[in-house]
């Protein structure tokens, strides 16, 4: 929403996130493994060996119980793809996931966090602080940012959105959360 610039009251509706969602084999989703020893542990969220370890894509495999995909009959990449937001894997299209309304999560218990080009005022503080900070807001990486909404939502990812267009620019999945994901596609969640 704008906010009206004579009172600061809520104006018009400028973007809803949920419906800006790009298309899921476009979307830069990105995690972590934790297993990675060379130094470089952030992956990109896809069904690929080479992107997730074996621990993840078998909790990938287990339904909302917990329990193992039958072999041969394994759903992993079909919860990934879900998840990414495919929405042929929708009970509604004859898939065996939840249909959702939005791709977005609800958006709850967590606090919006918004990143652009705003002064801090630490050119206030002495010496080379100060100094520092007064060269680093002059850079063309400052001046150059894109003003970014940061929200975690409640499909395991923190989103990154353009707070100018509402877009999605990257979302991030904890490793952490993948013993819990096959919950989230469950018609009964």
């Amino acid at each position: 929403y704008s906010l009206d610039s004579s009172d600061g009251s809520i104006s018009t509706l400028q973007w809803e996130a949920g419906n800006l969602i790009p298309a899921h084999t476009s979307r830069d989703i990105f995690t972590y493994d934790p297993t990675d020893v060379s130094g470089a542990p952030g992956r990109q969220f896809l069904w690929d060996v080479n992107e997730l370890n074996a621990a993840q894509m078998a909790a990938l495999n287990t339904n909302a119980a917990g329990v193992a995909d039958l072999s041969g009959q394994e759903k992993g990449s079909q919860r990934l793809a879900w998840m990414r937001g495919d929405v042929s894997q929708e009970r509604a299209n004859g898939g065996l996931f939840r249909d959702r309304s939005t791709l977005l999560g609800d958006v709850i218990n967590t606090d919006p966090w918004f990143v652009g080009d705003q002064d801090f005022g630490y050119a206030a503080l002495p010496s080379t602080e100060g100094s520092s900070y007064l060269t680093y807001r002059s850079s063309s990486a400052y001046l150059n940012r894109a003003p970014m909404l940061f929200v975690g939502a409640n499909d395991a990812m923190l989103h990154g959105f353009h707070a100018g267009t509402g877009v999605e620019q990257f979302a991030y999945v904890p490793s952490a959360l993948f013993p819990r994901l096959s919950k989230l596609a469950d018609p009964d969640y």
